[in-house]
């Protein structure tokens, strides 16, 4: 999911760094579509299940899978498509969280890891610059969700 396109601005900030933008919005569907091309880094920030609703009418849209377990099965989908376009030395980068649905949290970055599909090289807890709506769903009157983890992934080892 490209999103706002910051990723794109950055690469085009810091100068000579070739930078490939796909999105369901755009037209990419990375559940059933392959990338073209080789990457050394892919920096991935898909939806946080239904924490958010992307109203992008598409059975695709891993924002509408109708459960969690719908939801991690098209995320496995698409981490091997996306580790499949890695260079040998390339590394995957996947910004996600643990949202919370009725009060109870869904461990998203743990099944992420138990999906067992590449070396995890690094798990970076980042914490929110700005709090977004979805971040408080569900009933969580206790502690507010305030970071998200970069998990980093190789294929060379």
């Amino acid at each position: 999911m490209e999103g706002s396109g910051t990723t794109g601005d950055v690469a085009f900030d810091m100068g000579d760094i070739p930078y490939t933008g796909l999105d369901l919005l755009s037209g990419f569907d990375l559940v059933a579509d392959e990338p073209e091309g080789e990457y050394d880094l892919i920096f991935w920030h898909p939806p946080y299940h239904d924490a958010i609703d992307y109203d992008i009418p598409h059975p695709n849209n891993l924002s509408r899978c109708p459960s969690l377990v719908d939801y991690l099965d098209k995320m496995k989908l698409c981490m091997a498509n996306l580790l499949s376009h890695l260079s040998p030395e390339g590394h995957l980068c996947i910004l996600c969280s643990d949202p919370r649905k009725d009060g109870i949290i869904q461990p998203i970055h743990s099944a992420i890891i138990g999906f067992n599909l590449a070396t995890l090289d690094a798990a970076l807890v980042k914490l929110l610059e700005g709090r977004s709506r979805y971040f408080d769903y569900g009933n969580a009157p206790f502690i507010p969700i305030v970071h998200e983890y970069v998990l980093i992934f190789s294929t060379s080892k």
